[in-house]
């Protein structure tokens, strides 16, 4: 939607958003992913339940993507405990048995200054 502005210039409004580029500020990973809900917003309860995204609106994002991200990265599963019930961790496993000894290496480098606390893991 194009809106007018000082000058002559146009802005661009956003009528309905389904993605957005979302950023783990302490993994300093930025992936684009889908905006599921409006949780909380400090202006307005209204804008909640119409789900209205605004400036400082708190969101629930889809957390696929930076999932993969990490597992990709540090060669780590997070959330095992949702996983374990599928049995998809053991396919997890014999993945990275197939992994090269320089892929190894790599992934334990990174293991060894990696940090994610108990509860950002429970979201998962």
């Amino acid at each position: 939607h194009l809106v007018r502005c000082m000058g002559g210039n146009m802005k661009y409004r956003a009528m309905r958003l389904e993605t957005g580029n979302f950023s783990w500020g302490t993994e300093v990973c930025t992936r684009k992913t889908r905006v599921l809900d409006v949780v909380y917003n400090a202006s307005n309860n209204e804008l909640v339940r119409t789900k209205t995204l605004v400036k400082g609106a708190v969101v629930l994002i889809d957390a696929n993507p930076f999932k993969d991200w990490y597992q990709n990265h540090y060669g780590v599963e997070i959330g095992q405990k949702k996983i374990a019930k599928k049995g998809a961790s053991s396919t997890f496993a014999e993945e990275m048995a197939k992994k090269s000894e320089k892929a190894k290496e790599k992934f334990a480098k990174r293991q060894s200054t990696r940090q994610l606390s108990e509860i950002l893991d429970d979201q998962f």
